[in-house]
């Protein structure tokens, strides 16, 4: 914590030799761990993603080594969650901090109906969805995936919002100034075998459901038959 009372948490990525067949070569990962670390502190303050570096998260974390072409930029990964800046000097940081005074401004979100809430890198892994602050970006999300009381991603798998009398364990949290009820989830359902896809794990889906926060957090309700497959 600084003088003024910001509190700094530094996060080291990796350069990682990718595949032959990748031409990228070299690329800045962040760790699984280190990425769900992130995701969710990003759910309990307000937060300003400084990279100093480009750095990616892996879009499977099972990967080794990962793929470019399937990875997620850093600023992708925290959209709608926090600001995001990349600072190649001092100069950068600064304007980075004082632009941060101001953030989300008028991108903040307003009810748990806004699609921002949503862990982006498992609703859809197939999909970017680089900004939804403007109401037409947000009405166009709304009508390929649905309203959200069930919403439909990328995988054909229904995310339905949790009744209110259904909420259980978790933190209260917040998104760009949101405030959340605790225990506020969906209940993610798949028509046929899946993969869903955490920054720290991997859980199918076949029958039965799973409990998913929008900090990316997944909890198995005791009579689902989903199952975590990784780690193992």
């Amino acid at each position: 914590m600084n003088d003024a009372g910001t509190v700094v948490k530094v996060f080291r990525t990796e350069l990682l030799n990718l595949p032959q067949d990748d031409w990228h070569g070299k690329e800045d990962f962040l760790r699984p761990r280190d990425a769900h670390e992130l995701y969710g502190l990003l759910h309990r303050r307000r937060c300003l993603v400084l990279a100093l570096t480009a750095a990616f998260v892996r879009a499977d974390p099972s990967q080794a080594p990962p793929r470019r072409r399937r990875a997620i930029t850093l600023e992708q990964f925290v959209a709608h969650k926090a600001d995001f800046k990349l600072a190649r000097g001092k100069a950068d940081a600064l304007s980075a901090l004082e632009a941060f005074d101001e953030w989300p401004g008028d991108g903040q979100c307003s009810t748990d109906s806004d699609p921002r809430i949503l862990p982006m890198h498992s609703f859809s892994s197939l999909a970017v969805y680089p900004s939804l602050d403007t109401v037409t970006a947000r009405a166009e999300f709304n009508q390929k995936h649905g309203g959200p009381a069930q919403r439909r991603d990328a995988e054909s798998r229904t995310w339905k919002r949790a009744e209110r009398n259904q909420f259980h364990g978790g933190d209260a949290l917040t998104v760009a100034q949101a405030n959340l009820e605790a225990g506020f989830h969906w209940d993610v359902t798949a028509r046929k075998k899946s993969r869903l896809l955490c920054a720290n794990e991997i859980w199918r889906l076949g029958r039965g459901h799973l409990n998913v926060y929008p900090d990316g957090y997944v909890r198995r309700p005791k009579q689902s038959l989903a199952k975590k497959v990784w780690p193992a």
